[in-house]
């Protein structure tokens, strides 16, 4: 059986001036989409799909001292009564507590809410900047 091999690549401008894709084959070797799922207390089918950009502030710790905070944007991937799922450029800390905007249907209003950050998952690109799957729980 022949199997398909995956490209990966990078979106770039070539030496001609042309832009394009430089792809090649993934080293499964380095593939780091083994992650665990655990369902038991999960509600996984109450997530709606919802992706829209929201701000958070992140309250930073560092040995004993408070930081300023951070702002920042994510993509939010999907949401629950529980919780939502963040696509982030930074990877917060384990249980850090941090403050999303959670969008309405109008683009005039968000509800500000406090989040714990649950996990956080690396995604396994070649990119020059990595990207963070972040699964947070409303703070109730």
């Amino acid at each position: 059986m022949m199997r398909n091999k995956i490209l990966v690549g990078n979106f770039g401008e070539r030496s001609n001036g042309e832009s394009g894709v430089a792809a090649f084959p993934l080293d499964e070797s380095k593939n780091d989409w083994n992650w665990p799922v655990e369902t038991d207390d999960l509600q996984h089918a109450e997530r709606a799909v919802l992706m829209r950009l929201i701000s958070y502030t992140l309250t930073q710790l560092s040995n004993e001292e408070v930081l300023p905070d951070h702002d920042g944007t994510a993509l939010l991937m999907n949401i629950s009564s529980h919780g939502l799922l963040l696509l982030m450029e930074e990877a917060p800390e384990i249980p850090q507590v941090m403050k999303v905007r959670v969008p309405t249907p109008s683009d005039l209003a968000e509800i500000p809410t406090l989040a714990e950050v649950r996990w956080v998952r690396k995604m396994p690109f070649a990119m020059p900047q990595s990207l963070y799957l972040v699964g947070l729980k409303f703070v109730l």
